[in-house]
């Protein structure tokens, strides 16, 4: 910082602070149609359901407690298995999530959908999370509702879990929602974005990419 250096950077330099106030609302939304039930990769004996559970919960479990949260899960249609609420009220909501069967067809429109109904009259920001493999019936409409919520001021993040994930329809999805895209081993950058810094000074700081085909 006040490198000389830092005057041709197309970024500044500084630390991380908290927003004072302001509620933080996320939405899970969790992919459970037919296709989650096939392997994650071969070789490996877990789902992608499995995956995607496991997942759900630990994006969950990082996020603070005042948090409000809510989750969704969807085949070809969208089921809300808990209503947004402070986290530190939402009771047994691992054991819920671990309970999801796959079954049925996909429509991530039907996802997104449940979750814009829930966040309709939350203040604060508004986040969706969208874990999926991305094999879905007419994205078009999952795109194009992606992009409704972004121009309502929400924004949807995509999770791609197994190998044969649909990689550049979650990216779409991620880019019209006003979000980013991860994979499985980068979902823990999603505290990130969601605006959890840590408090205080350290004596170290290490460097994180958070968007891996971004320039800078």
């Amino acid at each position: 910082k006040n490198h000389y250096v830092e005057s041709i950077l197309p970024a500044q330099v500084g630390i991380a602070k908290k927003q004072p106030g302001g509620e933080i609302n996320v939405v899970v939304v969790i992919d459970i149609s037919e296709s989650t039930g096939f392997g994650f990769s071969q070789g490996s004996s877990n789902t992608k359901i499995d995956v995607e559970k496991s997942l759900a919960s630990n994006i969950l479990n990082q996020l603070p407690q005042e948090y409000k949260v809510a989750v969704v899960a969807f085949n070809h249609r969208g089921f809300v298995l808990s209503q947004l609420a402070p986290l530190s009220e939402q009771y047994n909501l691992s054991r819920r999530i671990a309970s999801l069967k796959d079954t049925g067809g996909t429509l991530v429109s039907a996802g997104l959908q449940k979750a814009a109904n829930l966040l309709l009259k939350a203040g604060g920001s508004k986040n969706i999370i969208v874990i999926s493999d991305g094999i879905t019936q007419m994205p078009g409409d999952a795109i194009a509702k992606a992009k409704e919520l972004a121009s309502q001021g929400a924004k949807v993040f995509s999770v791609g879990v197994g190998e044969n994930t649909d990689e550049a329809f979650m990216k779409l999805l991620a880019a019209n929602g006003g979000g980013l895209y991860f994979r499985p081993s980068e979902a823990q950058r999603l505290s990130l974005v969601l605006g959890d810094t840590p408090d205080g000074k350290q004596e170290t700081m290490s460097l994180l990419v958070l968007h891996t085909s971004h320039c800078i």
